[in-house]
């Protein structure tokens, strides 16, 4: 199994800033609510204070959604009950699937829990997680990295132009 020091470059979501690092933003995805298909919606219509109200799964300390999620939430003056804490986007939505609680997923992942029914979205509210391609500063210059660098870059701008 390869240990930490002999990853060249990775995909990763946040802003995780670091000296070291040589980052290419990717794409910025929306955060959109996930919930139960049974909830009922209120007469007035969903809000952040009716999910404010509700159980939340949330993502665990060491996932990058988590701080801008509770930064998000201490901003609008709201601390949601949290009451598990999970980092696997298939098990979030399955729990809340389960009628466990609501939770934020990155909308494409949101979507084809929609998309199968298995539950419902909320997007109301303003909040996006970054996707990053990253290598070592230090290892730049190598030819390769340039390469992936460059390959990374043009197939995802290519993909996005494209979807």
């Amino acid at each position: 199994m390869p240990t930490s020091s002999n990853i060249k470059a990775g995909f990763y979501y946040g802003n995780i800033a670091h000296p070291s690092i040589k980052s290419i933003k990717l794409h910025s995805f929306r955060m959109i609510v996930v919930y139960p298909n049974s909830w009922d919606v209120p007469e007035d219509g969903l809000s952040l204070e009716y999910f404010a109200e509700k159980p939340w799964i949330w993502t665990t300390q060491n996932c990058p959604f988590y701080k801008q999620s509770i930064d998000y939430f201490l901003q609008q003056d709201i601390v949601p009950e949290r009451i598990m804490y999970v980092d696997d986007e298939s098990l979030i939505g399955n729990l809340v699937q389960q009628e466990i609680g609501c939770s934020l997923l990155a909308e494409p992942i949101a979507m084809r829990f929609a998309e199968d029914n298995r539950l419902k979205l909320w997007k109301g509210i303003d909040l996006h997680v970054d996707l990053h391609f990253g290598y070592a500063k230090d290892k730049q210059s190598e030819p390769v990295l340039l390469e992936i660098g460059s390959i990374v870059d043009r197939i995802w701008k290519e993909t996005l132009s494209e979807g």
